[in-house]
């Protein structure tokens, strides 16, 4: 199994002296700012606000279980590296 520093390297535009995540959360933590005051407004009027609160409708839509795929998928470790491969659809 590779470690992540053979992964990183092997990642185009890696860059050793990014920031880490952790160093990246703190920075980010210092932007945010606390919600000061909630109110409530139209439907109409929310447009590029923040909720306070998450908005949960009360019907299901669709009205049953649903499931949704676009394309298709193949285990790729099982192809010949470098090698022409035509697929029948």
């Amino acid at each position: 199994m590779k470690t992540v520093a053979q992964i990183a390297a092997e990642l185009q535009g890696y860059d050793p002296q990014a920031l880490t995540s952790t160093d990246v959360n703190r920075f980010l933590a210092q932007l945010a700012e606390p919600v000061a005051q909630i109110e409530e407004i139209g439907i109409f009027d929310a447009l590029g606000r923040v909720l306070a609160h998450d908005v949960i409708s009360p019907v299901s839509v669709p009205p049953h279980d649903n499931s949704a795929m676009d394309g298709y998928a193949f285990d790729g470790a099982q192809l010949a590296a470098h090698a022409a491969l035509v697929l029948t659809v």
